[in-house]
């Protein structure tokens, strides 16, 4: 056999992180699908009523997942800083 006829096998593994956000995006299918009822929101200065709880707590995840990014990059650039 020559070395041009073998082919490297291609692995598509996911990372943990890859599996943690696919059963989280179910997690939160669930949660919309079993959640059709409709509340009120009083936040501070921000009143609003008659919203489903699905889309408050897909907002909620999104804006977790701001957060989270901007406290990372914000945790990351200040180690940086102290290592140099």
């Amino acid at each position: 056999m020559k070395d041009k006829d073998v082919q490297p096998k291609l692995e598509s593994k996911l990372s943990p992180a890859g599996v943690g956000a696919i059963v989280m995006v179910v997690f939160l299918l669930l949660m919309i699908i079993a959640n059709t009822k409709r509340t009120e929101v009083n936040f501070l200065v921000y009143k609003a009523t008659d919203i489903p709880v699905w889309w408050l707590m897909v907002v909620v995840v999104a804006l977790t997942l701001i957060v989270e990014r901007l406290v990372g990059i914000a945790w990351r650039r200040n180690k940086r800083k102290k290592d140099d």
